[in-house]
């Protein structure tokens, strides 16, 4: 219930932000690091099935304010992911949605359209492709959905479902050129996807195992 930022070359602590927080489940900067926003369960706990997403100012992280703090998901919030490219935030839950999030003004934040459902469980991973137009995600369901995201108001999925892991997927990255994904899963597996933006598809490259555990986390 609490969020620490830390100073990545020295290691040493700036700020710690607490309060009303429930269950932090995760944790997105903005593009250019204005905006940080946790995700995760109301201040009553997750047994209430109700998610929260807080947004925080920290332009000066030594002293993070508060923005807004407000109900997301009939769940617990699992990822967030900003849109590189327009004042989106994306969120995925347990209730196995997607929501798009408008945060143009970020201390009333409102819907950007419709739930995003395509899914059969629960949203565990959100990436945007560099250029802002593609949202991937992923999920217990151990699969990989595109959204096209161009119009926030009109999404819709694209290209077909992709299952090659065998167990639910925890977490993806596209490479910052946007020429390949990355898929971590609990069956203790990394694939390396080639990403074609051409038809928004992917192809498998290679298969990276080393781990002997869950692999929960990724990035580039």
């Amino acid at each position: 219930k609490e969020v620490t930022l830390i100073d990545a070359e020295t290691q040493q602590v700036i700020s710690k932000i607490s309060g009303e927080l429930g269950d932090i489940q995760s944790v997105a900067f903005s593009p250019h690091s204005e905006i940080l926003a946790t995700g995760g369960c109301a201040p009553e706990a997750c047994s209430t099935n109700e998610g929260q997403i807080t947004l925080w100012d920290i332009t000066s992280p030594e002293q993070p304010k508060l923005l807004t703090s407000f109900p997301a998901h009939r769940a617990q919030v699992k990822t967030l992911a900003f849109d590189p490219k327009r004042p989106i935030l994306a969120s995925g839950g347990y209730d196995e949605n997607i929501i798009l999030w408008d945060i143009s003004n970020p201390q009333e934040v409102t819907r950007a359209g419709p739930f995003l459902q395509g899914h059969a469980s629960f949203v565990k991973s959100l990436a945007y492709h560099p250029n802002g137009n593609i949202l991937a995600s992923a999920s217990d369901d151990k699969t990989i959905l595109f959204w096209d995201v161009n119009n926030p108001e009109k999404t819709s999925t694209i290209g077909p479902r992709y299952r090659e892991h065998l167990a639910a997927i925890n977490s993806i990255a596209f490479h910052p050129d946007g020429n390949q994904l990355a898929s971590a899963s609990n069956d203790n597996n990394v694939l390396l996807w080639n990403y074609h933006p051409g038809n928004h598809s992917l192809t498998l490259d290679k298969t990276l195992k080393g781990h002997t555990g869950f692999v929960t986390a990724l990035t580039y």
